[in-house]
C-alpha cells in the first residue's frame, strides 16, 4: 500500500510487477502446499494494488497470467535460443501453438499455449545467453565464439535481437525485453554501451517509425515471384500518416520493378502486415540486384534501408562427368536433376552394375530414389563399401537410420528439440575449408536454404572415434557443435560421403544447391591409411583404443621402422639419439607423430630437422584456451570446442565460467620470424607440422590422455579427426555414442527452460 501510494503519480511506471521467475504457472503447481500458500499471499496483494491504482495492470514475472488472475500475460525466456538453433523460425514462436519446456513433469499431459490476443503479452526477457562455456552461443555464431572473450554474446545478441524485435512487433506483441541490453552502472557507461554494435542493432529494430523486412532470403533464381513479407509499425503516441515505397534494383541502381503502399494513417502502437511480389528477371549469369525500402510520414523519409540479393540463372548448369553414376532403378530421380541443371553423369539401375563400369569413381546413392528396403540394406552396403575400398567416392543422400548403422563407422542423430528430437537447422558452420567438395564456400553460403530457410532437418552426431572428418559443424545448448549433416568417412582408399543436407529437394528454390551437388558427388581428398605403431605410456594406448586405434604397441626401437609411428616424450630416452632415428625415418617418407614432449625434447627435435623456433612451457594463465588454427589440411575437421578442456564443469552453476585445465600441454612452439615451412594447427603453437624429407614431422605437445579432463569427448573428437588427416587406420572405436537423454528436468530449469 506504501509503494502503490508513493509512486502511482510517477510517469515512469507502466506496469506493477510483484514477483519474478516463482509464481504458480498451471493449476498443476498449486498441488505443493508451499506454492498454493504463495498463491494466496499474491491473489491478497494483487486485490490491494487493483484497489489502490486501477489505472495500471499487474503483471508477475514469468508466470504467464497467474492462473489467469491478471489482465496481461508475461513470459521469460518462452523459447530460449541456444536450444533451438533454427533462427528466424524460433524468433515466431508466437504465430502459432507451443508447448512450452519450463512445465517440466507432465510436460506431455498439458496443452500447447497459444495467444489468443485476448489480453495484452509481454516477454520479460528474450535472447538469455547462459552457459559455463562457449558452446552456448557457438551453436549460433559457430567456432567464433570460443574467439571471444565474451564467450560471443555479443555476436548472437547482435544477430538474434533484431529477428526476435522484428518478430514480436509484427505480432502485436505489447513490450519486451532484450536480457540484457543495458546492465551497467553509471551514465559514462550507459553511453558507452549505446556505441556497441549489437546495442546499436537493438535501438535500430526498435525504431519507433519502422517498415520491417521478414524475409530473410539473399539468393533467388531469375524468372522466379519472389514473395517478401513485410510490416509497417506507428509505435509513437501520435496518430501519424505513413507510406511505404518499395523497389528492386541492379547494381547499377536502375529500378527493375517497384511497389507503392498508398498513404494511411497509422493510430498509437499501430501496424499492418502485408506481403509484396517481384518477378525477378531471368538471366544468363548470376548477377546482385538490392531490395531498397522507404518509409515516409508527411513526406519525410522516416525509415530507410537495403538490403542485397543475389540472383542466379533460373537453371543451373552443374556439368558432371561419366565417371559420377546416380543409383537410380526407376529413373526418377535422373530426371528430376535433368530438369534441375545437372547433366553429364551416368545412371545405375542396379547396385550390381558397379562391377561393370571400371570407370565408375564416384557413386550418388539417395536412398528414397535408389529403391533400397531395410531387408536388403546389408547387402547394398556391402557392395558399397567395396566400391568404396577400391577408391570410389560414394555420397548417401539423407540416408535413414536404419542405412547409417551399417557404414563403417555407425552414425546416430543428433539430439535437438525440433520435431522427434532432431537437431535442425537453418545454420552450418565449415569444419573443413580444405576439403575440395567446399572449396570456394562461405559460411554465408551455407545458411537460409529456400523458401522454409533450413539447411537440414537432422544432423548426425559426430563420432568419437573411427576415421571420420565432419566437413560441416552444427550443434545445440551446452553440448557445443558436436553435430553435423556432412561427415566424411575414410574407408580404404575412398570414402563414404554421408549428407543429411537439403541438396536434392532444394535444387529447384537454393541456387547453392547444385554447385554442392556438382561438388560433393566426386571431389575429395584421398587419405592413404597406412600402418601405423605406437611406443607410448599406458594412459595414451588406453585413449587411442577408445577412438579405434588398431596399430601395434611396441618398443621404441622397432617403432621407427613403421610407416606412422606415434611416440610419446615419456617413452624417448634422455640422450639425444632417438632424433637422429626420427630424422631418418622422416626421410625415408614416414610419418613421426610425437606427443607430449616437453619443453627440452620439443626443442631437440627441432634442431634435428632445421626448425627455427622457440619452445616454450605450455601451461596457460586462468580462462586462456588455445584454438585451432586451419592452415593446412591436417586441421580439416577440427572445431575450437573440441581444445577446450574443462575441469570440474559439473561443479558449478550453468551461468557461471567452468574451469580450464592449466596445462593442457606440455610445450608450444614459437617459430621464427617470417618463417612458413612450420604449420601451427592450434594458435598456442601446442600442436606443429612439417615437411621434412618425403616425410611429415608432427609435434603435439596437448595432453589428449589427461585422466582429470571432465569432458573426454573433446580430445576423443580432436584425435579422430586428427589421425585420420594423417592416415592412421581407426576402427568404429570403443567410446560412447550420444546420451541417452538430450537433457533432463533439472538441466531444464538451470539453463533457464524451467
Amino acid at each position: 500500500e506504501a509503494l502503490v501510494r508513493r509512486d502511482r503519480n510517477n510517469p515512469s511506471v507502466v506496469i506493477w510487477s510483484l514477483s519474478n521467475e516463482m509464481s504458480p504457472i498451471t493449476p498443476r503447481d498449486l498441488r505443493n502446499p508451499k506454492m498454493a500458500a504463495m498463491a494466496r499471499v499474491f491473489e491478497k496483494i494483487i486485490w490491494e494494488a487493483e484497489r489502490e491504482d486501477p489505472s495500471r495492470v499487474i503483471q508477475m514475472s514469468s508466470a504467464m497470467d497467474f492462473l489467469g488472475r491478471l489482465k496481461l500475460y508475461n513470459l521469460h525466456y518462452p523459447k530460449s535460443w541456444q536450444a533451438f538453433p533454427d533462427y528466424p523460425h524460433t524468433a515466431y514462436w508466437v504465430e502459432k501453438p507451443f508447448l512450452f519446456p519450463w512445465y517440466g513433469e507432465g510436460r506431455d499431459e498439458m496443452p500447447a499455449w497459444i495467444w489468443k490476443k485476448d489480453k495484452p503479452l509481454v516477454l520479460g526477457e528474450f535472447t538469455c545467453v547462459f552457459g559455463a562455456t562457449p558452446d552456448n552461443q557457438a551453436s549460433i555464431v559457430g567456432d567464433v565464439a570460443f574467439e571471444r572473450d565474451d564467450f560471443g554474446t555479443a555476436l548472437v545478441q547482435e544477430k538474434l535481437w533484431p529477428m526476435e524485435i522484428h518478430a514480436y512487433r509484427r505480432n502485436d506483441v505489447s513490450g519486451f525485453t532484450a536480457w540484457a541490453c543495458l546492465c551497467l552502472k553509471g551514465y559514462g557507461q550507459a553511453l558507452k554501451a549505446l556505441r556497441r554494435s549489437e546495442t546499436r542493432a537493438h535501438t535500430h529494430a526498435a525504431r519507433p517509425l519502422a517498415a520491417l523486412l521478414h524475409t530473410y532470403r539473399s539468393r533467388w533464381f531469375g524468372g522466379k515471384d519472389a514473395v517478401f513479407e513485410l510490416s509497417l509499425h506507428n509505435d509513437t503516441r501520435h496518430d501519424t500518416e505513413l507510406e511505404f515505397d518499395a523497389a528492386l534494383e541492379d547494381d547499377s541502381g536502375k529500378c527493375i520493378a517497384s511497389y507503392r503502399m498508398p498513404k494511411a494513417v497509422y493510430g498509437p502502437a499501430d501496424c499492418k502486415n502485408f506481403s509484396i511480389i517481384f518477378k525477378l528477371p531471368q538471366l544468363h549469369q548470376s548477377a546482385m540486384f538490392s531490395l531498397c525500402g522507404i518509409l515516409r510520414s508527411r513526406n519525410k523519409v522516416v525509415d530507410k534501408w537495403r538490403v542485397p540479393l543475389c540472383v542466379f540463372p533460373t537453371k543451373s548448369q552443374a556439368v558432371l562427368t561419366p565417371q559420377t553414376g546416380v543409383l537410380d532403378p526407376e529413373g526418377r530421380f535422373a530426371a528430376w536433376l535433368e530438369g534441375a541443371g545437372i547433366r553429364g553423369f551416368s545412371v545405375i539401375k542396379d547396385i550390381g552394375e558397379i562391377e561393370k563400369h571400371p570407370e565408375l569413381a564416384a557413386l550418388w546413392v539417395r536412398p528414397s530414389s535408389a529403391g533400397i528396403r531395410r531387408s536388403d540394406a546389408g547387402t547394398v552396403m556391402e557392395q558399397l563399401t567395396n566400391f568404396v575400398s577400391r577408391g570410389g567416392c560414394v555420397t548417401l543422400d539423407c540416408p535413414p537410420d536404419w542405412i547409417a548403422r551399417y557404414l563403417p563407422v555407425p552414425l546416430a542423430g543428433a539430439r535437438g528439440f525440433g520435431p522427434d528430437n532432431r537437431l535442425e537447422i537453418t545454420q552450418a558452420f565449415l569444419a573443413a575449408p580444405f576439403s575440395p567438395a567446399l572449396s570456394g564456400l562461405t559460411e554465408r553460403d551455407l545458411g537460409l536454404w529456400g523458401e522454409d530457410y533450413y539447411v537440414a532437418h537432422y544432423c548426425f552426431e559426430i563420432p568419437q572415434g573411427g576415421n571420420v572428418i565432419p566437413l560441416l559443424a552444427a550443434g545445440t545448448d551446452r553440448k557445443g557443435l558436436v553435430a553435423s549433416p556432412l561427415l566424411d568417412i575414410h574407408l580404404g582408399r575412398g570414402v563414404f560421403r554421408v549428407s543429411s543436407l537439403c541438396i536434392t529437394s532444394k535444387l529447384m528454390e537454393e541456387p547453392i544447391a547444385s554447385r554442392l551437388f556438382e561438388k560433393l558427388g566426386a571431389c575429395f581428398r584421398r587419405i592413404e591409411m597406412k600402418e601405423a605403431a605406437a611406443c607410448v605410456v599406458e594412459d595414451s594406448i588406453a585413449f587411442l583404443r577408445q577412438i579405434g586405434f588398431e596399430g601395434e604397441k611396441c618398443h621404441l626401437d622397432k617403432v621407427w621402422d613403421k610407416p606412422v609411428a606415434l611416440v610419446d616424450g615419456e617413452c624417448l630416452p634422455s640422450d639425444p639419439s632417438w632424433a637422429a632415428r626420427a630424422l631418418k625415418a622422416l626421410n625415408a617418407g614416414c610419418t613421426v607423430y610425437l606427443h607430449d614432449l616437453g619443453v627440452e625434447k620439443t626443442e631437440l627435435i627441432a634442431k634435428a630437422v632445421g626448425m627455427k623456433c622457440q619452445a616454450m612451457d605450455g601451461s596457460l594463465k586462468h580462462g586462456q584456451h588455445d584454438l585451432i588454427e586451419h592452415s593446412s589440411y591436417l586441421a580439416d575437421g577440427l572445431t575450437n570446442g573440441y581444445l577446450y578442456w574443462t575441469v570440474n564443469k559439473s561443479k558449478v552453476a550453468p551461468w557461471c565460467v567452468a574451469p580450464l585445465h592449466p596445462h593442457p600441454a606440455s610445450a608450444k612452439i614459437v617459430p621464427g620470424e617470417g618463417r612458413k615451412d612450420v604449420w601451427l594447427l592450434t594458435r598456442n603453437g601446442a600442436v606443429t607440422a612439417r615437411q621434412v624429407g618425403s616425410g611429415m614431422l608432427v609435434i603435439d605437445n596437448l595432453r589428449w590422455q589427461d585422466k582429470s579432463i571432465e569432458e573426454p569427448e573433446r580430445p576423443r573428437r580432436y584425435l579422430t579427426a586428427f589421425l585420420t588427416n594423417l592416415g592412421v587406420r581407426l576402427a568404429r572405436g570403443a567410446s560412447g555414442g550420444p546420451v541417452a537423454e538430450f537433457e533432463t528436468f533439472e538441466e531444464r530449469r538451470e539453463q533457464g527452460h524451467f
